[in-house]
């Protein structure tokens, strides 16, 4: 199963605004009513650029492409922030890289 990684960027002296925004965001895309089981549910780091936020979902290959869609519709809304910027990533399980070339995790 794919995971997508969402990293949030932005500046401190921003943090109400983002703030105000993720709740937002929060009643308009609720956590657990998308597709995909939310691994990690923002967590936060102060960096010498400003603060980083990640969350993480557990998505089918099937859901994958309406939870991206999802992803990228929830970020919308940080867009007006001044410094904020984001990325999507998405990761394969071991399991399926190690599929895709034509071996498994040993028994």
């Amino acid at each position: 199963m794919p995971y997508i990684f969402v990293t949030g960027y932005y500046p401190t002296h921003k943090v109400p605004e983002v703030v105000k925004k993720y709740f937002e965001s929060r009643k308009k895309f609720p956590p657990g009513e998308g597709p995909g089981e939310i691994v990690v549910d923002a967590v936060t780091r102060a960096t010498k650029d400003g603060l980083e936020t990640i969350t993480i979902t557990k998505v089918t290959n099937e859901d994958l492409g309406e939870a991206l869609g999802r992803s990228m519709n929830s970020l919308v809304l940080f867009q007006p922030i001044e410094g904020f910027e984001y990325s999507i990533i998405t990761y394969a399980s071991i399991e399926e890289a190690l599929e895709s070339i034509g071996m498994k995790m040993p028994d």
